[in-house]
């Protein structure tokens, strides 16, 4: 009898130690099914255990597989073909999934990290706002989203990720005063604005060859970045105050001595083209205005990660990224420079 409880108590000693193992926490995992993706290659970005990570796996009949290491909380952005899908925060134990259609970023379902589902939901609930670039409505939801949730990693990663500090600086620092500590270290913020570094910079290392849109006519026009020396790509809204602001600086450069050498395109982000039309109807300029249906979520400039609007890009001839950024003088100083540098 003694021996059998002997044996009895290492069995089951053994059997503690492996299940310890077993549900060590050492990794993440995350699957998703996206209906129309099809073979792609999907990476999760993120920054963890003191480096930038990034992982990648190739889909196969809509669906794939990623696992990684993170032994604290990390925002991590999942891209998929080159498009950004999903944002989510991820950490050793979880076991995320993502379904959801290839071309609705937005009405993604996420289980498995309660952050992650968090902000899938923020991001459905505002999928208006993100997609005509409505800064005001974006930073207030954000403002209630962390009044109401001040502990959740979800608060930090959309404070940082969709929130435009830009004119909102004071606001700003009272959201991040209102996180919890526990969510707020700065080895967090240092974790998320690394991620979104780094996908900044992807994007401006893409090359922008060409975009396909839709003109006054609703008819799909392609606009090349090769036509001309330089190009300036301006996303606006239809606010008539942020257009006001930068319709002069942008017809003073299409009318100067450099006009004949500079390719401008307008991109509306009006939530549709009766809206998009109207804004537009007083003007006389000689750019390309052009709109695209969901504007920031959609294909066409998803690729091109645009935080904000008004937002403007320059290129050169040969699609390279010259500049990016939400100053439209700042544009169009940095043709002027290029042009006046040879």
């Amino acid at each position: 009898m003694i021996v059998n409880s002997r044996i009895s108590i290492v069995i089951i000693s053994i059997a503690a130690l492996f299940l310890v193992s077993c549900g060590k926490k050492d990794h993440f995992t995350v699957q998703g099914r996206i209906d129309g993706l099809g073979t792609a290659t999907v990476s999760l970005t993120y920054f963890a255990d003191g480096g930038l990570k990034r992982i990648t796996a190739v889909s196969e009949n809509d669906k794939f597989g990623l696992r990684g290491e993170a032994s604290a909380p990390a925002l991590a952005i999942l891209d998929a073909g080159g498009s950004r899908l999903a944002t989510i925060v991820v950490r050793n134990g979880d076991k995320i999934k993502i379904t959801g259609p290839a071309n609705g970023s937005d009405r993604l379902k996420i289980s498995g990290s309660s952050s992650s589902d968090k902000i899938a939901r923020w991001v459905f609930d505002n999928r208006e706002a993100l997609a005509t670039g409505d800064t005001r409505g974006i930073n207030e939801s954000i403002a209630r989203f962390i009044g109401e949730n001040k502990s959740n990693m979800a608060s930090t990663a959309l404070l940082s990720t969709y929130f435009n500090p830009r004119g909102y600086e004071r606001t700003a620092d009272s959201l991040f005063s209102l996180l919890s500590p526990e969510v707020r270290t700065p080895a967090l913020t240092h974790n998320f604005n690394s991620v979104l570094a780094s996908q900044l910079a992807a994007s401006a290392g893409r090359e922008l060859s060409s975009l396909t849109l839709y003109d006054h006519s609703d008819s799909v026009v392609t606009f090349s970045t090769r036509r001309k020396s330089y190009s300036l790509i301006a996303i606006v809204g239809t606010d008539p105050t942020q257009r006001d602001s930068v319709i002069p600086a942008m017809k003073s450069l299409s009318t100067g001595n450099w006009g004949a050498r500079v390719a401008i395109l307008e991109i509306s982000t009006a939530p549709d083209s009766t809206a998009w039309k109207s804004s537009v109807a007083p003007d006389t300029v000689s750019w390309r205005q052009t709109w695209e249906p969901v504007a920031l979520t959609s294909h066409a400039l998803s690729r091109l990660s645009i935080p904000s609007v008004p937002f403007f890009i320059v290129t050169d001839s040969t699609g390279t990224q010259l500049f990016r950024g939400q100053s439209v003088t700042e544009a169009t100083s940095a043709i002027a420079k290029k042009i006046s540098s040879k």
